[in-house]
């Protein structure tokens, strides 16, 4: 899993991946068993419970699984923390929930942006084409260039 969020809309991109708070609360309390650790999961002594991309809604999830008596591992992935920026892929679900534009230019390509499927399609291309970058600062440069292309820039970014 990769957190959970306690308000907003369940579609929006920058919840994609996580699960409401209060549904994670239940379905940990209502496990016949308890997570155990990633160590002991491997050793075929029960499952574990892995959380990524160390965010908020990840230590809140982790949090809550502590509460509970579950064991939780969170993967970390040391860039982003040195760095102190967010995950590429959660600046662009900002970008994509927080746009008002209709369609975006991108690739040589334009591309409609009025229905969740047509973000969720650009969104995918988008992630393809980051596969076929050569560093980091070229991945902060096309999102850069979305989120002016979306006429929305953040001004957290560095």
């Amino acid at each position: 899993m990769h957190g959970i969020f306690s308000e907003g809309d369940a579609k929006a991109f920058q919840n994609r991946c996580l699960i409401r708070e209060d549904k994670f609360e239940r379905l940990l309390s209502s496990l016949p068993f308890k997570f155990v650790s990633l160590d002991d999961a491997i050793a075929g002594r029960g499952e574990a419970l892995t959380v990524d991309d160390a965010t908020n809604a990840a230590y809140h999830a982790a949090r809550l699984a502590r509460q509970h008596g579950h064991a939780v591992t969170v993967f970390v992935n040391p860039y982003f923390v040195r760095s102190q920026r967010p995950y590429f892929f959660l600046e662009l679900n900002t970008l994509l929930d927080r746009t008002s534009n209709s369609s975006i230019h991108f690739d040589g390509i334009t591309f409609p942006l009025n229905l969740r499927s047509e973000r969720r399609a650009f969104r995918m291309y988008v992630k393809d084409a980051f596969c076929m970058l050569d560093s980091i600062e070229e991945i902060d440069s096309v999102i850069s260039d979305i989120g002016a292309g979306l006429a929305w820039i953040s001004t957290d970014r560095n």
